[in-house]
């Protein structure tokens, strides 16, 4: 069966937190890169839309982003403009394309970010204002969408691939986030399961064309210092591994500034280790522990393709049951409401 468009729906926000990839960290390492201290990986991020005051811009903090200028751009082609120890960066934006497909004998809905052509969608920060290493998070990358996206996209898939109506367990989770905190219910079809294992799933880092640029100019500056040239062959794709346990975490969340969002999110399962051999401010190994995030793999980045697969019936489900809980027609199960979540 070939793929089979559902739609494209607004994105508030996307995020990927590839420095967060001890897989990616060691490889780079491995090729001469001195990561993250000399050179930090980029973390892709757009925060577009959903404020409750309709901002088309946000400041950022300078410490927290890559300037730029690391990865060939100027201010005024990034649309930025500088302030006193932040930076405003002007509204981005990007879409998700949701597909049906039929793959390996199994029905599947596929997600890709896409973007708006000649239009700012991503930039690249460095940094968090969480005081924990990013290789401890168990959420390391998410999609966020306002709720008029939501039921839209709710009549798309009902339309055209049907209902489901399998039980749902819902899992409330609070986390500080960007120096506020992130409020979020989402479904299981287990108790326990911390979320929908996804079908497989492909994040390549170097399939943003910033991170090429930056890790060029990486490589160039590190050669001038004296270090060395780090090899630029390198792999930079994550893919889905059978023993490295991820969740996608589909529901609601609510966001300090923001309004109610519809979320679907990455999580590495909070029992998952792995450790690799980092590097100090001396330049000397020492060992650095946190959470695998899949397989990596070599990608010539010509497609710049990022994307997740879900089987078909439980996405329907998890987009079904959140959106009738926004609607006030389904509860969750024994979950009080939250204060933020009014019924339409």
């Amino acid at each position: 069966m070939r793929p089979r468009i559902i739609g494209e729906y607004t994105l508030d926000s996307i995020q990927i937190y590839f420095n967060a990839s001890l897989e990616i960290q060691d490889e780079l390492i491995k090729h001469g890169f001195r990561v993250p201290l000399e050179t930090p990986l980029p973390i892709i991020y757009g925060n577009f839309g959903g404020y409750e005051d309709n901002r088309t811009s946000r400041l950022a903090v300078k410490a927290a982003i890559l300037n730029p200028e690391r990865y060939g751009r100027t201010l005024s082609e990034m649309g930025w403009e500088e302030l006193e120890g932040k930076m405003r960066i002007s509204r981005e934006y990007t879409k998700l394309q949701i597909e049906a497909e039929s793959r390996e004998g199994v029905n599947l809905i596929t997600l890709y970010p896409k973007f708006e052509k000649g239009k700012a969608g991503y930039h690249l920060e460095k940094a968090s204002y969480r005081g924990v290493s990013q290789t401890y998070w168990k959420n390391w990358a998410g999609f966020y969408m306002g709720f008029n996206e939501l039921h839209r996209l709710a009549n798309d898939l009902e339309l055209k691939l049907g209902s489901s109506q399998q039980p749902v367990f819902w899992t409330h989770e609070k986390l500080p986030k960007g120096g506020g905190h992130e409020d979020t219910y989402f479904v299981s079809f287990q108790r326990g399961d911390m979320g929908i294992e996804p079908h497989s799933y492909s994040l390549c880092m170097g399939c943003w064309d910033n991170v090429i640029d930056y890790l060029k100019l990486e490589a160039e500056r590190c050669s001038k210092s004296g270090i060395g040239r780090p090899d630029l062959d390198v792999k930079l794709r994550l893919e889905k591994k059978p023993d490295v346990p991820i969740r996608m975490k589909i529901g609601l969340a609510k966001m300090e500034e923001k309004r109610p969002q519809f979320m679907i999110k990455f999580s590495t399962f909070p029992t998952a280790t792995m450790s690799i051999q980092g590097i100090d401010r001396a330049g000397r190994r020492i060992p650095i522990e946190g959470k695998p995030r899949g397989r990596l793999v070599k990608c010539d980045h010509e497609e710049y393709v990022n994307m997740v697969s879900i089987e078909q019936k439980k996405f329907l489900r998890a987009v079904f049951a959140s959106n009738n809980v926004i609607k006030g027609i389904e509860d969750m199960n024994k979950l009080r409401r939250p204060d933020w979540l009014k019924p339409d």
